[in-house]
């Protein structure tokens, strides 16, 4: 109540000390002699400083005055302020010198937040925050200059930033890889005062949505729209994106290949490694009583959809696998995928080999954790018996620091969106790894705008937390020999951290 109080107040440019105050006694939680419970026992006074017809006149004046810069700045869309809520906000001003003090106080909350719904559903909309910790900003260009928004020219582009987590050359660029699908056939999206949802606010709300992890109903709030227009635009963005954006996600060419095998290098000394493999669980809040749940049930006794990436050492996914259950072991996700296929059939990691100090060779190969298998192409950790040997043990500690961009990669994924993290509420199943999928590929194309906002994030300490870690056992021969070498090879070359 103080804090609508001060902002009514805030309008009329009058000091706090001049309006009614409102206390709140701090009781025991007990009922007084009138039975009413003192902790929430609020007492208003000196209400006789300022009309409360005055008060509620001008707060309907700033609406008008809001109005009418919208028929100045935007005729073509603009609608006259009519309606029920405008007469009704007006008849409390007239009835409220005829009311006891404290009735007065909760009519003109009545009051403001009538303006308010007002502005939300009659005036043009701002894309305005679904709660107090977003602010109102105006995303297109060409509308930056033509409305009032909560924030100064100089902090909308910070906030926008903020609440996005992209920069505005990122954003223009999205728009622009399905512009024109959008405008080919731009479909029947208005908002509720009738104008069409531009290309720009469309982005953006398939973006918050993808971003926040909010719900539907949420996003429709906080941009006016009702969630069905929200879960409309977010899955044609996601089709959008599969169609315009998969050119972002691709394993690399013969001059990529050479630049990310000398990043990998320099980290810990590992020659020729292509990639790191990891995988990570997406949570979900599945109905009981539908049959196929128990498909979804994993290890550690949640519903769950699993992500499988390799990555390069920019954090770049190179190639990923999802759609599959989370009770499936890290080594048969991978040996389901199309991946695993062409490296066995001698199409993926087949470049040159190099020659190692003792003469021998290392193929191209990608690091993971002990829970995928050892093979000629994929190098794994020392395990048991093996760890007693204080220089393999310095191995794995060089192998972890390689792989953990792959970590690194999952945990920003989920911090920027958020849509992935946390528990998503009965999700489509069928729909979730192309939302998953066009996540990894808003991922690549922040890192190839080079984008400073992902510079600036604070990561978690872990993308998967809560789940175990797995062994698995399979080890081809000529795979341990192979890591043999590579141990024998670092520990003499003794590669500084760096």
């Amino acid at each position: 109540m103080a804090r609508v109080l001060e902002k009514v107040a805030e309008v009329l440019r009058v000091s706090k000390d001049d309006t009614s105050t409102v206390e709140k006694r701090k009781g025991d939680g007990t009922k007084g002699d009138s039975g009413r419970d003192d902790r929430w026992h609020g007492t208003v006074k000196d209400c006789h400083c300022v009309s409360w017809t005055t008060i509620l006149c001008a707060c309907k004046s700033c609406l008008d005055a809001y109005h009418q810069r919208w028929a100045e700045a935007d005729p073509k869309h603009w609608k006259p302020l009519t309606g029920k809520r405008t007469e009704r906000i007006l008849f409390i001003a007239q009835q409220a010198s005829d009311v006891p003090e404290v009735s007065r106080a909760f009519m003109v909350i009545y009051a403001f937040m009538l303006i308010l719904d007002v502005l939300h559903r009659s005036c043009p909309p701002l894309v305005q925050g679904c709660s107090s910790s977003y602010m109102t900003v105006n995303w297109t260009t060409e509308n930056e200059s033509a409305h009032d928004g909560h924030l100064s020219p100089s902090k909308g582009l910070h906030n926008f930033e903020s609440i996005f987590k992209i920069s505005r050359n990122t954003f223009d660029y999205i728009c622009s890889l399905v512009k024109e699908d959008i405008i080919d056939k731009p479909g029947s999206y208005n908002y509720p005062n009738g104008r069409p949802i531009p290309l720009n606010d469309q982005v953006a709300i398939a973006l918050r949505r993808l971003s926040s992890g909010d719900s539907l109903l949420n996003i429709g709030d906080a941009f006016g729209l009702n969630h069905s227009t929200v879960s409309q635009l977010t899955w044609r963005f996601v089709e959008l994106m599969e169609k315009r954006a998969l050119h972002h996600l691709h394993w690399p060419n013969e001059e990529e290949m050479t630049d990310i095998k000398s990043k990998f290098e320099k980290i810990r000394g590992f020659p020729n490694c292509c990639g790191a493999i990891d995988t990570t669980h997406i949570a979900m809040c599945l109905a009981l009583a539908e049959p196929t749940t128990k498909v979804w049930f994993d290890r550690e006794r949640n519903h769950s959809m699993l992500l499988q990436a390799i990555v390069d050492p920019d954090m770049k996914f190179r190639d990923i696998v999802t759609g599959w259950p989370g009770k499936m072991r890290d080594s048969l996700v991978l040996e389901s995928s199309t991946f695993f296929q062409m490296c066995e059939n001698g199409k993926r990691l087949c470049g040159k080999k190099v020659e190692l100090l003792d003469g021998s060779e290392v193929g191209e190969y990608i690091v993971g954790d002990s829970g995928f298998p050892l093979l000629p192409w994929l190098i794994t950790p020392y395990t048991g018996k093996d760890l007693e040997d204080d220089s393999k043990a310095e191995f794995n500690r060089q192998h972890f620091a390689t792989r953990m961009v792959a970590q690194r990669a999952l945990t920003r994924l989920k911090e920027m969106w958020k849509i992935m993290d946390g528990v998503m509420w009965r999700p489509d199943k069928h729909k979730l790894p192309r939302i998953v999928l066009v996540c990894c590929l808003l991922h690549n194309i922040v890192i190839d705008m080079e984008d400073d906002i992902q510079d600036e994030m604070t990561l978690s300490l872990h993308h998967d937390s809560g789940y175990r870690q797995q062994f698995c056992e399979s080890a081809d021969k000529t795979a341990s020999a192979l890591r043999d070498n590579l141990w024998l090879y670092l520990s003499e070359r003794q590669i500084p951290p760096s």
